[in-house]
């Protein structure tokens, strides 16, 4: 009840203010995510219509969905009937769209995941989670599970006499929820060589490591699709996509770009 609750609050947020999830959705560097956000503001006054609408193609096709409008919204106020504007007008409709409902279900799953985290006591993963969630729409952020999973952690860190010890654990908390996860594998494995405690934390962690390689592959592959998509080699963006999403299923702004892939090639047909 309580996940059907948020995902309600979350729908009803991104439709009426889908402004306010795509600025709220700036993602750190050490994300498993591409950053999705804004533009620096643009002034189009000295700027012609085949440029403004240049321009509209890159920002949308880099998910910058608000400031794509923005720019096609100033050339239907010169001219009302511009075809190109137009269509691009429509796409970016059709993929603000995809991306609400894409965003609801990534947000659907991570609560459940950070839910069964703070029921199990796994505060390693619960944390990844919880800011996962706090990244793409803080106001969906679950913070009686943020309370037990710390309270779940701190009970470890009290058992652990020595300080150094004991402050490098808390620091391995923080690389893993913040996507560092070869960094959080390193402390924990160094951990467990002196308590056995740490084994099973060390075991997951490394599993992990694997994960953060594959995150760094489909990051390169997601970068050669969108050099292809604004050169309009929509079959070998395609592919690049298909790849990083063989490695990556969870990002939003990959998955929206093959959607973004499949419209281009659709109206090409």
């Amino acid at each position: 009840m309580k996940n059907r609750k948020i995902i309600l609050f979350l729908l009803s947020f991104v439709l009426i203010f889908p402004g306010i999830c795509f600025a709220a959705g700036k993602i750190t560097k050490n994300s498993d995510y591409f950053e999705v956000g804004t533009a620096d503001k643009r002034d189009y006054s000295d700027m012609d219509v085949d440029s403004i609408l240049i321009d509209a193609k890159d920002l949308y096709f880099d998910l910058k969905l608000e400031d794509a409008e923005e720019a096609v919204d100033n050339v239907l106020d010169v001219d009302s009937k511009n075809a190109t504007a137009l269509a691009l007008k429509s796409k970016i409709s059709k993929i603000r769209e995809k991306y609400i409902l894409f965003l609801r279900e990534l947000i659907d799953n991570y609560v459940i995941e950070l839910n069964s985290c703070a029921k199990t006591g796994n505060f390693y993963e619960g944390f990844m989670y919880y800011r996962k969630i706090e990244l793409l729409v803080p106001e969906a952020v679950d913070k009686l599970a943020y309370a037990k999973l710390s309270e779940q952690r701190d009970k470890v860190a009290d058992r652990i006499d020595n300080l150094n010890s004991r402050q490098r654990f808390l620091d391995s908390i923080t690389f893993f929820r913040d996507g560092q996860y070869t960094k959080a594998s390193k402390i924990v494995n160094s951990l467990s060589k002196k308590d056995s405690k740490f084994n099973n934390y060390a075991a997951m962690l490394s599993m992990y490591t694997l994960k953060e390689r594959s995150i760094k592959r489909a990051s390169v592959n997601y970068k050669k699709a969108l050099k292809y998509v604004k050169a309009e080699r929509f079959n070998e963006a395609l592919n690049e996509a298909q790849i990083a999403f063989g490695l990556v299923q969870d990002d939003v702004k990959l998955r929206i770009l093959i959607e973004q892939i499949d419209l281009e090639i659709e109206l090409e047909s």
